[in-house]
């Protein structure tokens, strides 16, 4: 069964060793580096002020109030 997957348009505030702070329509929440999926375009690479679509599992999004 595939997993039910939320995107969105994000800025990365913080880059930290295993997670991000990322800002989505003007909220700010943590996101696991192992939660982003491989079709996102915002990575684990990401660097602090990088734009684009984050696509991560949609219990997170739900978790932090995005979805």
């Amino acid at each position: 069964m595939a997993r039910k997957m939320w995107s969105g348009d994000v800025t990365v505030m913080k880059v930290l060793n295993e997670s991000m702070i990322v800002d989505y329509e003007g909220e700010e929440g943590f996101v696991p580096l192992s939660q982003i999926d491989e079709d996102s375009e915002i990575t684990a690479s990401s660097k602090k002020g990088d734009s684009g679509t984050l696509v991560i599992p949609e219990w997170l999004a739900e978790d932090r109030g995005w979805a």
